[in-house]
């Protein structure tokens, strides 16, 4: 496993137990708010706050961080 895979997974991985809300901000320049509930390493499955399943991948990611 390379050292990017293991940081962005250490990430992820807090983010989705503390159940942190946090913000996805999309390639797009969108933002896409809400809990972390699972990833890979292609995807990641965030349930926004308003109560939606999303699921993106990350390669459309420019950004994760803390949300509002």
């Amino acid at each position: 496993m390379s050292a990017t895979a293991s940081v962005q997974n250490s990430y992820l991985k807090l983010a989705m137990e503390s159940k942190r809300t946090m913000r996805v901000r999309l390639s797009s320049g969108n933002d896409v708010t809400g809990i972390i509930k699972g990833f890979d390493n292609f995807t990641i499955l965030i349930t926004t706050t308003q109560k939606h399943d999303v699921l993106i991948f990350k390669s459309g990611i420019a950004a994760v961080g803390p949300g509002e």
